[in-house]
């Protein structure tokens, strides 16, 4: 059977409506520098490396935060 997405976002707010509780939600990540600005970030199941190399904007703080 195939998984619907059209009946997940259109049962959402009517669910909600219901129970407003049920719209909490709680996410896990973690960092760790592991050399220079190099880091190491966890967020659920998935593993990312993050570097910060010469002439770029984007900064590990920002993918550990985002």
């Amino acid at each position: 059977m195939a998984f619907k997405f059209k009946e997940v976002f259109s049962g959402t707010p009517a669910a909600l409506s219901v129970d407003p509780a049920q719209a909490l939600a709680a996410f896990r990540a973690q960092s760790r520098l592991v050399n220079g600005v190099d880091s190491a970030v966890s967020i659920r199941q998935f593993s990312v490396q993050v570097d910060e190399p010469a002439g770029r904007t984007q900064h590990p703080i920002q993918w550990s935060t985002s």
